[in-house]
């Protein structure tokens, strides 16, 4: 199982590495950000702690269909909460070994349970609705099908796709077993093309949502299809393929680059180390020495002659980022973005901390630990703003509200 919250951890700088560690001494990463807010809506769900591991914080896993599971850190049992804090099920769910971690589909999740053959399926109230013994791997469903390790009817182990009611669907896809490494990854459906690999030669291609291959594996990596072209990777160049398999860019990027938004691309041109933003037809439309981020609203956060600037979809400045102190010591040339919807997560290569703000870089707040949001909220470790030698753990709003908080039993 995945223990939320070890996730992107970095190391600290040299120069504040002593400062830093001092929990007691809060050092903002950015100014402005400060702890997430416990408030009179905050739902407490406590847990049984004993003493050993009373400075523990509760792992969980990211929400999926409006519900998480939550670990108890003395039983190490599993229980499910909503979005609301409400309890579903106490932790009484013991998990085997489960990578990826459950994620619950429509209603449905599935475990691999100690002491029990293959797969369980089971709803949010942790009743048992469905035995899938032929499933050696936890699915994780998009778009209703999942790649998974299965067992044919002749005993033999197959690499292939199910469907919600663990059928075998795609049978064009299913190939032979070759160790763990085989378990196929489902990826979305764009332009009606999802990639899939081929375990014999290590190579990449599409098939439509029919399970039909259009593209043969011929690809040494694959992007996902938008605005009816791809990136995909041809010996060490990357190039642009339409929906047909035929080359709309020819292979010349020495990086991967992204995938189309908004009309644009961004490519990396090795002859001045540049980042080159490119139409469809490989126009170069704008240049800049680093592209932070690129979000698929086409907003992009850029660094630009030593100077970090945000820029529009029409390649067009509209602010400079000094306000965020990218251009102090310690945060210059350091800083990584991740765009999520409807605002930036901040995350310093050289202080451990992620710092969440809106589209206009104000930040929010900052933790120490920040999941992905699904269903508007993350898992989130921070320290106790009232004793700052312990840390706390739960769920936050994009608000930068704690709407569940995690605490032990006080007996």
């Amino acid at each position: 199982m995945k223990k939320k919250g070890l996730i992107l951890v970095y190391l600290l700088c040299a120069t504040i590495t002593l400062h830093a560690q001092k929990f007691g001494d809060y050092v903002p990463p950015i100014r402005g950000a400060g702890y997430p807010e416990i408030t009179e809506n905050t739902k407490i769900v406590y847990t049984d702690r004993s003493s050993a591991y009373s400075t523990l914080t509760t792992n969980a896993t990211d929400f999926s269909d409006g519900v998480a599971l939550y670990e108890d850190p003395r039983s190490r049992m599993w229980g499910i909460i909503d979005t609301a804090g409400n309890i579903l099920l106490k932790p009484t769910i013991t998990l085997g070994i489960a990578e990826p971690e459950p994620r619950f589909y429509k209603g449905r999740a599935a475990i691999n349970a100690k002491d029990r053959e293959g797969i369980w399926m089971i709803n949010k109230k942790g009743e048992t609705v469905a035995k899938w013994p032929h499933i050696k791997t936890v699915p994780h469903f998009v778009n209703g099908y999942a790649g998974v390790i299965f067992q044919d009817y002749a005993g033999k182990k197959m690499s292939g796709y199910i469907n919600t009611e663990g059928k075998v669907v795609f049978p064009k896809l299913t190939q032979g077993y070759q160790g763990f490494a085989s378990v196929p990854t489902m990826r979305y459906f764009k332009d009606d093309m999802c990639p899939y690999k081929c375990l014999k030669s290590n190579q990449w291609g599409f098939f439509n949502s029919k399970g039909e291959i259009v593209i043969t594996a011929q690809y040494q990596d694959v992007l996902e299809f938008s605005e009816g072209l791809c990136g995909v990777k041809d010996g060490d160049k990357w190039g642009f393929i339409n929906t047909k398999g035929e080359t709309v860019l020819n292979f010349i990027y020495s990086k991967k680059p992204t995938s189309f938004s908004n009309g644009y691309a961004i490519v990396y041109r090795l002859s001045d180390r540049m980042y080159c933003f490119i139409d469809t037809t490989g126009a170069i439309k704008y240049s800049a020495n680093n592209v932070i981020n690129f979000s698929k609203e086409g907003i992009a956060i850029i660094d630009k002659g030593g100077k970090t600037y945000m820029i529009n979809p029409n390649l067009e400045v509209v602010k400079r980022l000094g306000q965020l102190d990218l251009t102090d010591s310690y945060h210059k040339n350091t800083a990584q973005f991740e765009e999520c919807s409807d605002f930036w997560v901040l995350r310093p290569s050289n202080f451990n901390s992620h710092i969440v703000t809106d589209h206009n870089l104000k930040p929010i707040f900052w933790s120490y630990s920040l999941n992905a949001f699904h269903d508007g909220l993350s898992y989130i470790i921070f320290d106790d703003p009232n004793d700052t030698q312990n840390r706390q753990s739960g769920y936050v709003n994009k608000k930068g509200e704690i709407v569940i908080l995690f605490k032990a039993n006080e007996f």
